[in-house]
């Protein structure tokens, strides 16, 4: 049986500074969840979740973006809730229109 809570070594050091954005977002998952946060969130809520997708889509040319999804690709999303929870805080920056 696989563990709820996230282990965050598991992502490669250069992308360490997803885990705390996807311990606040990455819970985010239904089509209503997005609904309610987008209807809720912040201004600073929007202003982080706006920086983090320039930094994974538009410094570097994208590529802790690219390699982000290539790590999340890989990963086992029933077996390891931090993938998941990536996963999900990447769907609500696209649901959002911030990537």
């Amino acid at each position: 049986m696989a563990n709820d809570e996230p282990d965050w070594s598991r992502i490669p050091q250069l992308l360490a500074f997803i885990a705390e954005p996807a311990e606040r977002y990455g819970l985010i998952q239904f089509d209503e969840q997005v609904d309610a946060f987008e209807a809720t969130a912040s201004e600073s809520q929007r202003a982080e979740l706006r920086q983090l997708a320039r930094r994974l889509w538009e410094d570097r040319d994208g590529a802790d973006g690219h390699a982000l999804v290539d790590w999340v690709t890989k990963q086992n999303l029933t077996e390891h809730p931090e993938a998941a929870r990536v996963e999900f805080l990447m769907v609500l920056l696209n649901r959002l229109g911030y990537c």
